[in-house]
């Protein structure tokens, strides 16, 4: 709702964007769905939320993951963690 805001506004003169705040899990009320000002805006550019979808990055995040767990098993604070402050060891 900001970004379309900001379109309309004039603060930005444009947005691309591949992924949107429905996919963020860590919002306590996110948006369902993409807000519509965005998809009729003129001034956006949308791209597939495929950026991941390379063998290479795949493992990257799998093994990065790995270590974030083991991490976290052996008692500390992951470097990823998003809320680290959530730690209660």
């Amino acid at each position: 709702a900001a970004v379309a805001e900001a379109l309309k506004s004039g603060q930005l003169a444009g947005y691309a964007a591949d992924t949107f705040e429905m996919e963020d899990w860590t919002l306590k009320n996110r948006a369902s769905s993409i807000n519509p000002d965005l998809l009729t805006s003129g001034k956006i550019l949308v791209t597939p939320h495929i950026g991941a979808a390379v063998t290479a990055v795949r493992h990257s995040i799998e093994y990065s993951s790995a270590e974030s767990i083991i991490t976290f098993l052996n008692g500390y604070v992951p470097e990823t963690a998003i809320n680290p402050e959530a730690n209660s060891n």
